[in-house]
């Protein structure tokens, strides 16, 4: 099981796997937008892993702050300090 935990206010949307199985069958458009998002998916999740195994906690800690460069706004000091090692910059 994952746990997962907004530093800000969020929204949730839920939509069980049989759910989302009948909107992507309802016609060509949706089946069009699943291969999309499934694409999409592939792509960053083979690059995400590339950086892991590729990259520097240091490199890896650059791309964050350089992806979103305000997030240190949005989250304390002691809930970054919760993120795994390979994101607090240190080698």
């Amino acid at each position: 099981m994952v746990s997962i935990q907004a530093a800000s206010d969020a929204r949730i949307y839920y939509a069980s796997a049989e759910d989302m199985r009948n909107f992507f069958s309802t016609n060509e458009m949706t089946q069009n937008l699943e291969r999309i998002l499934a694409e999409e998916l592939f792509v960053q999740t083979y690059m995400r892993l590339l950086d892991i195994y590729c990259k520097t906690p240091t490199e890896l800690y650059l791309d964050l702050v350089k992806r979103y460069p305000d997030f240190q706004n949005f989250i304390t000091l002691k809930r970054s300090s919760l993120f795994p090692s390979s994101y607090s910059g240190n080698d």
